[in-house]
């Protein structure tokens, strides 16, 4: 009982510590929400976004109410990551974004995004005082590099916001300044010479979101 109400504490702790980010998460929903409106969503489907972001919440307390990471073995993080990696690999191949079991569709990408967390959070904690070495933030990047490649060629949006989330992870992390600067350098020198191609390549629904992001 004392454990649980650890937990409790620690979650209202997190929460009150963090209520900027809670408050943007709230408006996003509602934003969210009142796009689908406008769009002229109809209630069927807006009821149905709405389900899945309460189950997801319900979910979520429950693995950090009942779940100790600590006594899952490493082998199961490697063992997810390995599976999804050469799951997203043979969807690559046929330009598949969705696994469709039954009237069940998933996104692989969403598991790995989680899958990842926990595996980088992991191999970081064993590094525990010690700052993460050369070899540390190359096996980081192979790892992170690897599914975003096969993800790349399905899905170039969600690439990007994977991509974005883990650098602010790694960043998180203790990344050293150097790397972060010389991954900007890297990515506005790419984005100079290949922006022109990399533009024309683009579908028109992704331009759009450009347009939308730029000129809100």
């Amino acid at each position: 009982m004392s454990e649980l109400k650890e937990k409790v504490e620690n979650v209202f702790y997190y929460i009150k510590s963090n209520s900027l980010a809670w408050f943007a998460f709230i408006g996003l929903i509602i934003i969210g929400i009142l796009n689908q409106l406008n769009m002229g969503d109809n209630t069927t489907h807006i009821l149905k976004n709405a389900f899945w972001h309460i189950f997801g919440l319900i979910l979520f307390l429950v693995i950090v109410f009942k779940v100790d990471f600590n006594k899952i073995p490493p082998q199961v993080y490697l063992f997810s990551y390995i599976i999804l990696a050469l799951l997203m690999f043979v969807m690559a191949i046929f330009k598949a974004r969705w696994l469709v079991l039954g009237p069940i569709s998933l996104q692989p990408s969403e598991f790995l995004k989680v899958v990842l967390v926990l595996l980088f959070s992991y191999m970081a904690s064993k590094r525990r005082g010690v700052p993460l070495s050369l070899k540390d933030w190359l096996i980081f990047f192979i790892i992170l590099i690897l599914p975003l490649l096969f993800l790349l060629r399905v899905d170039f949006d969600y690439t990007l916001i994977i991509g974005g989330m883990f650098f602010v992870f790694f960043m998180v992390l203790g990344l050293p300044r150097r790397f972060i600067v010389g991954l900007v350098i890297f990515g506005l020198v790419l984005s100079i010479f290949l922006g022109p191609l990399a533009w024309q390549k683009l579908k028109p629904y992704q331009k759009g979101r450009i347009y939308g992001y730029l000129t809100p």
